[in-house]
């Protein structure tokens, strides 16, 4: 009996040549790496994938990518080439770091993944303007913003996000969103 194609939340997937990405317009054999993304939310058969890199999120059929994580286990040499060359997410792409939060983190959703500049992102508290919060003009600082919601979200697990993201990481916004659950925002330098 084989194994029917499925999606896993946090996992790193190809895209088809000639899937849903391409009809939009996208060269998936001329983006390379930047065409990765990562599954975001999951269903029966269709998965909600992040391509962070090109600032799209859309959902598949499980049939139109192909899943990182599980061609390397199987030993797919074609696939080994696609993972990082080492674990410094400081330098990685951004595929890599989404997916690292995701597995790591005690996650009840994925909220949001955007990309753009800083102002445009920015999700005010009580309508605060990001200009209090930092100490140098990053308005048109691009970046992406992970919005997950978690569980749980502690100074230890904190530190060990700025540890792993070093200067990636621009800062973490944090605020609780009902009941045993906190948003917590992450705005990555791209």
């Amino acid at each position: 009996m084989s194994k029917k194609p499925s999606a896993v939340l946090g996992h790193v997937v190809v895209p088809a040549r000639n899937g849903y990405l391409a009809q939009l317009g996208y060269d998936i054999e001329a983006l390379d790496t930047k065409a990765l993304g990562v599954v975001v939310d999951e269903a029966s058969r269709r998965a909600l994938v992040s391509f962070p890199e090109i600032g799209v999120t859309l959902w598949l059929d499980v049939g139109e990518f192909a899943d990182v994580d599980d061609r390397v286990a199987q030993g797919d040499r074609d696939y080994v080439g696609l993972l990082p060359e080492d674990e410094d997410l400081e330098s990685g792409s951004l595929v890599w770091i989404l997916s690292y939060l995701i597995k790591e983190l005690p996650i009840v959703q994925v909220l949001s993944v955007d990309s753009g500049d800083l102002v445009e992102l920015w999700d005010p508290a009580d309508e605060e303007n990001i200009e209090d919060f930092l100490s140098e003009d990053l308005a048109d600082q691009k970046c992406c913003r992970v919005a997950l919601g978690l569980s749980s979200f502690g100074p230890q697990l904190k530190k060990l996000i700025e540890e792993k993201l070093k200067k990636r990481l621009m800062f973490t916004q944090l605020k609780p969103a009902g009941m045993h659950k906190f948003e917590v925002s992450f705005y990555l330098r791209r």
